[in-house]
This record gives C-alpha cells, sequence and structure tokens, in this order.
C-alpha cells in the first residue's frame, strides 16, 4: 500500500514538472506583425456592411487597419488602409496577456456552432513557428475575450472613424450607380441587375377581378362582363441566362420569406417587383398598373437604352 502511495506522488510530481515546464515554454514572437484581430458580421441586411475589419499590430508599433471580403466593393478605387501607432508597453501588455492566458494552445474553432448570425471574431498570434489562428462565430471564452478586446481597443477609435468612412464611401457610390441606367436592386437599395443584364421588356395582360356594387348589377349579364373585362399592364423584364442563375439563387426560399425589389430608370423610382416564390425564368414583373398604350411607349423606350449599352460595348 505504501509503495503504490509513493508511486502515485511520483507520479503526480512528474506531471506537475511536465506541465510547469510546459506553461513556461518561451515563446518567441514575430519581429514583424505580431497580431491581428478581425471582426466579419454575418447575415446583414444591409450587404455593403458585410465585409471583414482587419487590425494588425506590428513590432514596431504600427498599427494597419484594412477592409477586406467584402460581399460586394462598390467604390471605384482601391480599399483604404489607415495607419497609426501604438506604445511600446502595449504590445508588451498583449504579449504577456497571451502568455497569461494560454492562448498559444487554443484550438481554431472556439465559437458557438449553433449561431448563425451575429459577428465572426478571430485573433492571429505570429510566432517563429508561424501564425496561430483562434476564434470563431459569437466566441464566449473569457481568456479569449480578454485578449481580443485589449489588442481592439488599442486602436478602438480609430477602427470606428475607420468603419464609418468606409460605409459612407460605399453608400455614395450605390447613389452615384443608381443615378444612372437601368437598375434592380433589392430592398436594401443594393444593386443586383443593370441594362446589361437585360435581355427584354414585355408586357403581361391583368384582369381585375369584378367588384359590385349592389345585387341589382349581377342581374345585367352585360355589365358583369364588362366588368370582368377590365385589366391592365404589368411590364416583366426578362434577364439573360447568367443573370437568371443568380436570381433563382436569389429566390430559392421566397415562398417561406417573400423578398421586395426596386426598379430604378436613371435613379427615379419605377417600381417594386414582389417575389413571393421562387422564380425560375429569369421574369421579373414589375408592379404598376399602365394601359396598353402606356405600356408599350416605356418597352420601346427601355428597350432602347439596353441597345444604347449594347453598342457602347
Amino acid at each position: 500500500m505504501k509503495k503504490s502511495l509513493f508511486f502515485i506522488m511520483i507520479l503526480l510530481l512528474v506531471f506537475c514538472l511536465f506541465g510547469c515546464k510546459e506553461e513556461e515554454e518561451e515563446i518567441n514572437f514575430s519581429n514583424e506583425l505580431l497580431f491581428k484581430v478581425t471582426n466579419t458580421p454575418i447575415d446583414m441586411t444591409e450587404k455593403y456592411k458585410e465585409y471583414t475589419l482587419n487590425i494588425e499590430i506590428y513590432n514596431d508599433g504600427k498599427a494597419v487597419i484594412f477592409g477586406s471580403d467584402f460581399d460586394t466593393w462598390y467604390g471605384n478605387s482601391e480599399i483604404p488602409i489607415f495607419e497609426t501607432e501604438v506604445e511600446p508597453e502595449e504590445i508588451q501588455t498583449a504579449k504577456d496577456m497571451i502568455i497569461e492566458k494560454n492562448i498559444m494552445n487554443f484550438p481554431e474553432n472556439i465559437g458557438n456552432k449553433d449561431d448563425i448570425a451575429g459577428n465572426e471574431k478571430y485573433l492571429y498570434v505570429y510566432t517563429d513557428k508561424g501564425e496561430l489562428k483562434t476564434g470563431g462565430v459569437s466566441p464566449s471564452n473569457k481568456r479569449f475575450l480578454n485578449v481580443y478586446e485589449y489588442i481592439y481597443r488599442l486602436v478602438a477609435e480609430e477602427a470606428v472613424t475607420y468603419t464609418t468612412n468606409l460605409e459612407e464611401l460605399q453608400k455614395n457610390e450605390i447613389s452615384l450607380i443608381l443615378a444612372k441606367g437601368l437598375k434592380v436592386c433589392n430592398s436594401e437599395d443594393q444593386l443586383l441587375f443593370d441594362e446589361t443584364d437585360i435581355e427584354a421588356f414585355e408586357k403581361a395582360e391583368v384582369i381585375k377581378e369584378a367588384e359590385y356594387a349592389t345585387d341589382t348589377d349581377i342581374l345585367f349579364e352585360e355589365a358583369v362582363d364588362n366588368l370582368n373585362k377590365e385589366k391592365y399592364y404589368n411590364i416583366i423584364i426578362k434577364l439573360d441566362k447568367e443573370s437568371t442563375v443568380k436570381l433563382e439563387k436569389d429566390t430559392i426560399k421566397c415562398d417561406k420569406s417573400p423578398k421586395i425589389y426596386n426598379f430604378y430608370v436613371d435613379g427615379s423610382f419605377k417600381g417594386i417587383i414582389v417575389a413571393d416564390a421562387p422564380l425560375y425564368d429569369g421574369r421579373l414583373k414589375i408592379c404598376i398598373e399602365l394601359n396598353e398604350n402606356e405600356a408599350n411607349d416605356l418597352i420601346e423606350e427601355w428597350s432602347e437604352r439596353i441597345v444604347k449599352e449594347d453598342e457602347e460595348k
């Protein structure tokens, strides 16, 4: 019994010594890029806000803030980059926290696997052994968040200014895009299709339901027939093959959650398009009531815009 107890104590001592040695193992941080934190919103309503914000901290104190992985980049220039500086003491504190919180032994995915929305946050640490990446969707690990938030706060004010300016740039570019030509946008006015994606315009006849003011009206067959024949026209946008595939993917769940699209001509709103079922044929019906002559005139006018766009190519 005593021998067994002695043997167990020896094993515990060896384990303790080995564990302490592992925790005290020296970490040789990179001489250039030290840390990076990223933040990516998921499933944003406004698509221009769907991108990854990156903050890089270098060994010499340089801090770089930039966006990447945009759902759509609407700017007509390169994505802006902002540089600032942090203090050496702040960098050392971040290093100490990484060691203290044992971040180098974290797995890559520590996020909440059940979350399908929120923010995807990652922390990258660079050493002589390469890159460590850890984080995920809405991570809740306190040690991770302590380090992540400390590094973010080093340039938090500059990061907020950067994102505000970047999103304003995106919105301005969207306005310029909408100001010319034929545009089909989602409900947040993010461009989906333009005149280069439209193959043709068609008119669709719509019969209005008869509404009877009194029972007497029903007695007059001729009056009823005339009411039933009251009609108007919608205009159909027919997309090309490539855009039809894109539209099908965008409307695949519309039987459960309908979508609204907006149609613009030279920045002027012309009507909404309602998709309450998947659209497989590339046809979008603009919900405007026109008589036959009005429909024909608009089809002729808008079709000429497509021809002109083709000629410019």
